[in-house]
């Protein structure tokens, strides 16, 4: 499809993607194609840009004015340092942590601004960039909602780590399930709604 083109039957290609029932599997369907459509308008925004991964990233930022992404998981980074047992990262681990039982206790939507920026994380971490062969802006919220993105295309199935929207809103957020119990799942998440994606549309 040719970018006139898909330009001036935009609005009728976002209908027939909302038209896509919810139910069962539609959530994933429609995902699937708002990633695409995205991917698609990357190609227009930034013809010059070769690689797919940071033109998705700079564009889904730059189209849903989306503060949040460049923040870490705490909860995915937490869990992961926790995996590594590693001494090193005892006190950054215990710091981490503490962030995260301050997040709000009341409510079950919790939304990513309580999570801490790259740059406070780096600090807490001592300066250590890379944690044994992933490096931690991998944690990043765009970088996970790439990878979703990845995983929704390539295999049909969501990421280990995302939970049913069960909200239906506009941005990313955290669903608290009980109390928090990080070795128990309590917090599930980080979750990108099909909205989100579905906004980011709105200024093409």
């Amino acid at each position: 499809m040719e970018n006139l083109e898909l330009l001036l039957r935009f609005d009728s290609i976002l209908g027939d993607i909302e038209n896509i029932k919810t139910d069962g599997y539609g959530k994933m369907y429609r995902s699937i194609l708002y990633f695409s459509l995205i991917d698609i308008i990357s190609t227009i925004y930034l013809p010059k840009q070769k690689n797919s991964g940071p033109r998705f990233k700079r564009v889904i930022e730059k189209l849903s004015d989306w503060r949040e992404g460049q923040r870490v998981c705490l909860i995915l980074l937490w869990k992961f340092i926790h995996k590594m047992n590693d001494a090193r990262f005892e006190d950054a681990q215990s710091e981490i942590l503490n962030r995260i039982y301050k997040f709000p206790q009341r409510g079950e939507l919790i939304t990513l601004k309580y999570d801490m920026t790259y740059k406070e994380v780096i600090k807490v971490l001592e300066g250590i960039e890379v944690i044994g062969k992933r490096k931690v802006r991998a944690f990043r919220h765009i970088d996970l909602l790439w990878e979703s993105r990845n995983a929704m295309i390539h295999t049909l199935t969501p990421t280990p780590w995302e939970s049913i929207d069960l909200f239906e809103g506009s941005e990313p957020y955290y669903m608290r399930v009980n109390l928090l119990d990080l070795s128990d799942k309590k917090i599930s998440g980080p979750i990108y709604p099909v909205g989100f994606l579905k906004k980011s549309q709105k200024t093409v």
